[in-house]
């Protein structure tokens, strides 16, 4: 490939090596240290902690009630399928246990 496609033009990539990228891709505000990452991560996290306030549906102690009775209900769940499969593989190892005594009945 002798270059790289562009709109209705082909760049030759010797033209791309010759670009200075580390001046092309300098902040605009010719601020280059974290502080001005940080500034604005932290904005960005107002922000967003207000919104969250505001467009909340409910309240953080409502929502935490909500979770601890869906928790409650999950653990309900749980016991009650246990308690199910329980009962079910008893019956079954009771009446393998009485197929295997009646095979073994049979053939003395």
């Amino acid at each position: 490939m002798d270059g790289i496609h562009h709109g209705s033009r082909t760049v030759p990539w010797e033209s791309l090596r010759e670009i200075d990228w580390d001046n092309q891709l300098r902040d605009t505000s010719g601020d280059t240290s974290s502080l001005s990452f940080v500034s604005g991560m932290l904005l960005g996290t107002a922000i967003g902690l207000l919104a969250g306030f505001i467009l909340a549906p409910r309240t953080g102690k409502q929502t935490i009630d909500q979770l601890r009775q869906s928790r409650s209900d999950v653990r309900s769940r749980i016991r009650q399928t246990r308690d199910e499969h329980e009962e079910t593989l008893a019956e079954q190892g009771e009446e393998a246990e009485t197929e295997m005594m009646r095979r073994i009945h049979r053939q003395e």
